[in-house]
């Protein structure tokens, strides 16, 4: 899979885009039972209203763990949270009231 130039970097893993798809790719160290639980939490948030990515497929990029899922496109809440620093509180109560539906 030619991954090309990461569009995100994080402590744990690199994002690409390809395809149309978001590929997420684990640092090396990881073990894969992290990808797993990883994978596994996004896909009940799938199942809720939360808008998130939809898991594709768990596998192996170039030797490390990886999730393919759907890309969106969008803004990133941390992206939300520094150009709209005044709003920060207002994304927070929403994101946590979604949450409280879901678990009721």
């Amino acid at each position: 899979m030619n991954l090309g130039k990461p569009i995100a970097k994080g402590n744990t893993a690199t994002m690409y885009k390809v395809n149309g798809k978001m590929v997420k790719v684990f640092n090396k160290n990881l073990d894969a039972t992290y990808v797993e639980y990883e994978a596994a939490k996004q896909r009940i948030v799938y199942q809720t209203s939360l808008f998130v990515p939809e898991v594709i497929e768990l596998t192996k990029v170039e030797g490390k763990q990886a999730i393919i899922m759907e890309y969106i496109e969008g803004k990133t809440l941390g992206e939300l949270f520094q150009e709209n620093g005044e709003q920060v509180r207002r994304y927070l109560e929403q994101s946590m009231s979604k949450q409280r539906i879901q678990s009721d």
